[in-house]
């Protein structure tokens, strides 16, 4: 049971019959609180007594006692109230990695369900998330963040009582890629790899969002000048195929597929030694979106180039 919290006063019992006390009015008070009661009833007993704070439930009134108390302080008057449990709210995500599923970090996308110890009315007034806001009282309330950024607060509510949660929606930040295989050919001016790629940060589950990469063009220089315009990936529609997100142990938010990041020619002869340098760097962007039918939302999370050397060896750098 949650921590009670006191609500109004329902009852009086009072007086120093050796029977017992009786059930009195709440009119007794005369407009009075329980403790202004008390202490005018204390200076009927000649100053003698004290108001005291029994639980959430009860206050009492200590008076000197009749005959059989030997004049000993004793409750005479006892003010009881009605009390509810105080709030306390916890949240769970519906995915169940990252471990932490407590978190009020969440990425687009995520489902979560609140929950309350004690019935509460519901509030929440935000265009950030999709949900149903139960009618009347409920112990729990389930929403889903949509593609947007930003903070969101719900509050829970009853007559004497009110506890809010603050949740952080975060957008994907930037793809990480892992290397799976080096790539090169033999006489021919060109290298790279192949990659896994995770989405970025792995702290939140982005598996119900999907991604893929736009076409970009080349920018040349040096012995690779003539490589400016070309496009990296030729894509038909102007991207590649959408690839969903998967998290999973060892593998947080990892994109089904892998990335070829390969440059080079071999239109001809690689002359050696090269009488120059040069350089071919792709701006590379993202978009992603929320399920099959979520609106796209562009991102510029990298670029990466391949720089031939004089010394006869071929970099090739693919990072943010």
């Amino acid at each position: 049971m949650g921590e009670k919290i006191r609500g109004k006063l329902k009852s009086i019992y009072g007086g120093r019959a050796a029977a017992g006390r009786d059930r009195l009015p709440l009119s007794v008070l005369k407009g009075m609180t329980p403790e202004q009661h008390c202490q005018q009833e204390i200076k009927k007993s000649s100053g003698k007594g004290y108001f005291k704070k029994q639980s959430p439930g009860e206050d009492v009134c200590m008076l000197p006692g009749g005959y059989f108390s030997g004049g000993n302080l004793e409750g005479v008057f006892s003010y009881y109230y009605d009390t509810y449990e105080k709030i306390e709210l916890s949240s769970e995500t519906t995915a169940t990695l990252p471990k932490n599923r407590t978190r009020t970090t969440i990425g687009v996308g995520e489902e979560v369900t609140i929950y309350s110890n004690t019935p509460v009315k519901w509030q929440v007034n935000t265009s950030l998330i999709n949900s149903s806001v139960p009618q009347g009282l409920s112990n729990r309330f389930t929403f889903t963040a949509l593609d947007k950024a930003g903070s969101v607060t719900i509050t829970a509510k009853h007559d004497y009582d009110e506890e809010s949660i603050t949740f952080s929606i975060i957008e994907p930040k930037e793809v990480k890629f892992k290397l799976a295989k080096k790539v090169h050919i033999k006489d021919v001016m060109g290298t790279g790899f192949t990659a896994d790629m995770f989405i970025l940060p792995n702290t939140v589950n982005f598996s119900a969002i999907q991604f893929r990469e736009l076409e970009s063009y080349a920018r040349g220089s040096g012995i690779l000048s003539d490589a400016t315009g070309q496009p990296h990936g030729d894509y038909k529609d102007g991207g590649s195929k959408w690839l969903e997100c998967f998290y999973s142990n060892g593998k947080p938010n990892y994109l089904n597929g892998t990335d070829l990041a390969y440059g080079g020619r071999n239109d001809y002869p690689v002359p050696l030694p090269l009488p120059e340098s040069g350089n071919v760097t792709f701006f590379i962007y993202y978009e992603w979106k929320l399920g099959k039918h979520g609106r796209p939302k562009k991102n510029k999370f990298r670029r990466y180039s391949n720089h031939p050397h004089s010394n006869e060896r071929l970099y090739y750098n693919k990072k943010k």
